[in-house]
């Protein structure tokens, strides 16, 4: 099987570069672009290889990690040169068996359950098996396959059993949904998306109060949040530049959550939003699917997009 990743090619575990090669990130020795494939990692077969701003980072099969180019960001580790062109293990020792990259930096999972973030490790989990890991510039947010929950080197929500951690895509924040239906949240709340009013920063994890027992949340990458229960209400907080939040109105941030309890039908009338089962978002749209197996939508609706012809 064949997968490219920013000009590295990954043909049945063997790596050939070609391309532009500004950051030294093909690891073949200088910084020159490459107009024909050229081989490196000689004799290793590499199982995933993510490249990122003239870096790249190479996992093989025996969990041993390799990466070449820039260091700038520390992605390496602080005590890496700033800097290499030829491919260089790090983590020695350390059996690693996935990669997690976005700008916000590299996040390495050991199969041991331990956890690093650019080469730092945060705890050993107390031989908890790590069911997954998210992270920002701020913190990496860990869930035990028991619903054990972490955030960087210690354990938070001790006794409760976390079924879920939600992030969007940009912020340095993350709510916490339970299996009792509790949901806690920590973290930015400049946009209100956190549903904790008065409060722009959560230092501390805090519970989110009087919406029910919270069955999902959805948290949209444009900072607008929505919160469904049990019995089936919806509630949203944060930005509302596209009327997503589906309150009504397109002005503003709402800094609580306030439930969506309405909805416009097709004969262009009012009625009451009935009992949602599930709820979809993106950027700036959201789907609601209604337990009689209406769907409603609401927000952008830019080139059509929501299926809603004359708005």
């Amino acid at each position: 099987m064949a997968k490219l990743n920013g000009g590295i090619w990954n043909l049945h575990g063997q790596v050939y570069v070609s391309g532009f090669n500004y950051g030294g990130q093909f690891g073949i020795g200088e910084v020159n672009e490459v107009y024909t494939p050229q081989k490196v990692l000689e004799g290793i077969e590499i199982s995933k290889i993510v490249a990122f701003d003239g870096s790249a980072c190479y996992l093989d099969k025996n969990g041993n990690i390799y990466v070449s180019g820039s260091n700038g960001y520390g992605f390496f580790g602080e005590d890496f040169p700033l800097e290499c062109w030829e491919p260089e293990q790090i983590l020695e020792g350390v059996r690693i068996k996935d990669i997690i990259c976005d700008y916000f930096g590299l996040v390495f999972i050991a199969e041991d359950g331990r956890v690093y973030k650019n080469c730092m490790a945060f705890k050993e989990y107390d031989g908890v098996k790590i069911k997954y890991t998210k992270h920002d510039m701020s913190n990496v947010y860990s869930l035990g396959e028991n619903g054990e929950a972490y955030i960087d080197n210690r354990r938070v929500l001790e006794g409760i059993e976390v079924k879920d951690i939600i992030k969007n895509g940009y912020s340095n924040s993350a709510f916490f949904l339970c299996e009792n239906g509790e949901a806690y949240a920590i973290g930015e709340n400049y946009w209100g998306d956190l549903g904790i009013e008065n409060m722009d920063y959560l230092s501390d994890i805090t519970q989110i109060e009087g919406l029910g027992k919270i069955k999902n949340i959805v948290y949209g990458n444009n900072f607008s949040s929505y919160f469904l229960n049990e019995k089936g209400k919806v509630y949203s907080t944060g930005n509302n530049e596209a009327g997503q939040l589906g309150l009504g109105t397109s002005e503003g941030i709402v800094f609580q959550p306030e439930r969506i309890s309405s909805m416009l039908t097709n004969d262009n009338s009012y009625s009451t939003l009935g009992n949602i089962t599930a709820i979809y978002g993106n950027s700036i749209s959201t789907i609601f699917e209604e337990d009689n197996g209406d769907i409603y939508v609401i927000g952008d609706n830019t080139n059509g997009k929501l299926g809603i012809t004359g708005i």
